[in-house]
């Protein structure tokens, strides 16, 4: 609802399609994208940690691998996509909503979906001028069909978490040695799962080294789970 907010401050003839929050916003949005690249990472690991144990050739895991990142990043995806569709069809029933009721249970339902700490300092005078602003947005404002930028969007997020987990496998294309490719491939994971919780953690303003640190251990302990469930 804080999207609304954003977009009851545009002009009310605006003819531009209206999305949940801007694809770029949300494409560059570094806690998202994190998080992503560690779900990225803990898969990437779970499948070459499975792979030692299968005895399979460098040519065989480097294969496999690089199709897991294809497959994470494809299923990472078209999530995002389907996420700005969803949040946009939601964005959409509330506006129906402020629009069908009266000014007081407008008034309620912006309340009910802004952040608190926004709800909190806003007067009774901006909620109306919001519930205003809402009822007047064009038909087109809001719609739930994909757009070009939830594809864009889509694609980018593919080629972040492909990317991002690529270095995983690089250690199969440069050293013969299933082994030894396996154990140096596993060292860049921990490596960069260190990077993923030290820059969440800049991002977050929750200590660098110290969410470095714990992500390292949150990733380690939940690859471990994944092997023991049989992932």
């Amino acid at each position: 609802m804080a999207d609304l907010s954003a977009a009851a401050r545009t002009a009310p003839d605006s003819s531009s399609v209206y999305s949940p929050k801007n694809s770029r916003q949300r494409l560059l949005d570094p806690v998202d994208r994190l998080a992503e690249v560690l779900c990225g990472l803990i898969m990437v690991m779970t499948f070459t940690l499975a792979m030692k144990r299968a005895g399979w050739s460098v040519r065989e895991v480097l294969e496999y691998a690089i199709g897991c990142n294809i497959a994470w990043g494809i299923i990472d995806g078209s999530l995002y996509t389907i996420g700005c569709i969803s949040e946009r069809g939601r964005n959409m029933r509330v506006l129906e909503s402020i629009r069908t009721v009266g000014p007081e249970a407008g008034r309620q339902v912006i309340r009910a979906h802004l952040p608190p700490v926004i709800a909190g300092i806003l007067t009774p005078s901006d909620y109306e001028n919001l519930r205003q602003k809402l009822r007047m947005l064009a038909d087109t404002a809001v719609t739930p069909a994909a757009t070009k930028e939830d594809l864009l969007g889509g694609l980018g997020v593919f080629l972040l978490v492909f990317l991002s987990t690529l270095p995983v496998v690089i250690p199969f294309l440069v050293i013969e040695n299933v082994r030894v490719a396996l154990s140096a491939s596993h060292g860049v994971a921990l490596v960069l799962l260190f990077l993923t919780g030290f820059f969440y953690g800049r991002a977050t303003g929750s200590g660098t080294w110290k969410a470095g640190c714990l992500t390292l251990a949150i990733g380690i302990v939940l690859t471990i789970v994944a092997l023991v469930l049989g992932g």
